[in-house]
């Protein structure tokens, strides 16, 4: 079995590794684009130590005494913490929702808090989401702790059998990830458990069947393969279970060849340390990002107080939190600790309820994003030969654009469903229907991750449209597209914007398509939310943008739109300017309420205005 100082001197450097991984990820996905699978690298390693340690006849009830004591103490702190730079940063978020995912984290529910809200974790980066989030893996880890002790102990003496249920258990969770949806895939713990069981199955077959050993050589030829797999967007599956196989896989090969050699790179004191003080960077360095993210502006000195501080801290919280509560405290104190601070959160609940009189809660933009029947976003769908429809009619309405159509989507979609119109979403991030441009080297460049808005997806919009007939709804922004600070969205492409868009919608009224346009809608300036949450009373609510600097801002949107006007009777636009503006002004609030979610999407309310006008554009045209 391993000993205490070979398990110190390279499992902890794995464990920083996989820690590093993601905190480089989550600073920049950029430098490390597919670093959050270090997540799936920390589940294998504690597969490998827990059963190591449970082997050793260690009895269940002190097992998960040392991992409260491990984990419980850290967390607790750093939820109040969360909590108070929270509500002293005024979050976008109601104070109900920051003490459900406090209450979530503490007891190791989280990921299912956040699976099902459809919380998109690669889609948090700013202070408008939660600073909770990462505890999803900590919810997962402490999920197999508290099952897989008991099949352990069980079949102990079993060995055999043992290993069998093992790999049965491992492969019966690997086929639920792959036929699972994004999020359940993601969040879930029977879709993850089969990384811990890997683990489990490397020491077992190592330490107690006394697997042969392997030539190095080959091992490290198989663990670049799935290192390759793992750094590259191409992989075999063209999935993320691809990606999170082979880099389980390929660590599960990492620690074979560690333990069986007396010497290795991975035995470093320093290494080894931060190692041991991994839980507290994981812990700490999220919030870190978030916070000090909504600070100070993206630059060399937002990059170092994030890392110095997150090292610094991380290390008084090993010091002076994991480590006396590891070595000193008793079942009888952390049973005390526990229950003491559940009721601080429970109480802070309670008095959160009246907390602001304008606290309510705030809509997500994708509490307003429609969902296909496995339960996956349609937004940004590019794997599947069609897109998301809705509803069976001869009457079909094409919805074309970006995140702002998005937005008001869901409203619109069951308004169009209840007349009896079948409506096809086409919709991405940061995608204008520009099938003539690949809007995706653009966003590469602007640090826009994970969003389908390559040439093909542009094609495939096209090609549905070439076999079909009905309205096709344009919008988004536009304006944001023709501005010269945007205009590295069509570098090296020797293509007139305006031309080809005129061009694109005439080849669509020549097939028969009537086409309605929306203009982009106005853009708020300032924080809308922190300014709304800041309100001593809701009936201060006045938030506008002088009329003629939006129509400025459109100018060049609306030279296009009236020369398509004047081309052909099938080509309409809807007048934002009578739903949102009076003669002077444009409003972000209808009526003492705020009919936007964010600076440039439109909430429910805002969603119900704009539907009610495309639908009766829609029922004059047709």
């Amino acid at each position: 079995m391993l000993t205490k100082n070979t398990y110190y001197s390279w499992l902890d450097t794995l464990r920083l590794i996989s820690v590093l991984f993601v905190f480089v990820y989550h600073l920049d996905s950029n430098y490390l684009e597919n670093g959050y699978l270090g997540v799936d690298i920390f589940f294998v390693i504690s597969g490998y130590i827990i059963t190591n340690i449970l082997i050793k006849d260690l009895s269940i009830k002190e097992f998960f005494f040392r991992r409260f004591k491990r984990l419980l103490p850290t967390l607790f702190l750093l939820s109040i913490v969360i909590l108070y730079f929270t509500l002293k940063l005024n979050q976008n978020i109601s104070l109900e929702q920051i003490y459900k995912e406090a209450l979530h984290s503490i007891f190791f529910i989280s990921n299912y808090l956040f699976y099902s809200q459809s919380t998109d974790y690669f889609m948090q980066n700013d202070l408008n989401e939660t600073a909770y989030l990462h505890t999803w893996s900590l919810s997962i880890e402490m999920q197999f702790y508290l099952i897989y002790p008991f099949i352990l102990k069980k079949l102990i003496n079993k060995k055999l059998i043992l290993l069998y249920t093992l790999f049965f258990l491992a492969g019966l969770s690997l086929i639920l990830s792959v036929y699972s949806n994004s999020y359940s895939s993601f969040y879930l713990f029977h879709n993850r458990a089969y990384e811990f069981l890997f683990g489990a199955i490397t020491f077992l077959c190592m330490k107690e069947f006394k697997l042969k050993k392997i030539q190095y050589n080959t091992i490290i030829i198989i663990f670049i393969i799935f290192i390759g797999i793992f750094m590259s967007n191409i992989n075999p599956l063209n999935n993320e279970i691809a990606k999170r196989l082979s880099i389980s896989l390929a660590f599960c090969l990492l620690i074979y060849m560690c333990s069986n050699s007396k010497e290795n790179f991975l035995n470093n004191k320093l290494t080894s340390y931060f190692g041991r003080a991994s839980y507290s960077i994981y812990l700490i360095h999220y919030p870190m990002i978030i916070f000090v993210g909504n600070i100070i502006e993206r630059n060399f000195t937002w990059y170092f107080i994030i890392i110095i501080f997150t090292i610094l801290l991380s290390i008084l919280s090993y010091e002076f939190v994991e480590k006396p509560f590891r070595k000193k405290i008793k079942y009888s104190v952390i049973y005390k600790i526990f229950y003491f601070l559940i009721c601080i959160l429970f109480f802070g609940l309670i008095a959160s309820i009246d907390y602001k009189k304008n606290d309510k809660p705030i809509e997500k933009i994708h509490d307003n994003f429609l969902k296909n029947e496995n339960d996956q976003f349609c937004f940004g769908v590019y794997d599947k030969e069609e897109f998301c429809s809705f509803g069976k009619s001869e009457k079909k309405i094409f919805i074309v654009g970006d995140s702002i159509l998005e937005s008001f989507s869901k409203v619109l979609v069951q308004k169009l469903n209840t007349r009896n119109y079948e409506a096809i979403l086409m919709n991405s991030s940061y995608c204008y229907f520009a099938p003539f441009f690949d809007l995706m080297d653009g966003n590469k460049i602007r640090d826009i991750p994970n969003e389908p808005c390559d040439i093909n997806y542009q094609k495939k919009r096209l090609d549905i449209l070439k076999k079909n007939k009905g309205v096709v709804i344009l919008g988004g922004q536009l304006d944001f597209y023709l501005s010269d600070e945007n205009n590295i969205y069509f570098k090296g492409q020797n293509i007139n914007f305006e031309e080809e868009y005129i061009k694109n919608v005439n080849n669509l009224i020549v097939n028969g398509y009537v086409i309605l346009q929306l203009p982009p809608l106005p853009r708020y300036e300032g924080n809308l939310i922190e300014e709304y949450a800041n309100l001593q009373n809701i009936n201060d609510l006045e938030f506008k943008i002088k009329k003629n600097e939006y129509l400025k801002k459109i100018e060049e949107s609306l030279k296009i739109f009236n020369q398509l006007t004047q081309k052909s009777n099938k080509y309409h636009f809807i007048n934002l300017t009578d739903l949102f503006c009076d003669q002077n002004y444009c409003y972000f609030t209808n009526k003492n309420q705020l009919t936007y979610l964010d600076n440039n999407h439109l909430n429910t309310l805002g969603a119900e205005l704009i539907s009610n006008a495309i639908i009766q554009k829609i029922k004059n045209l047709m």
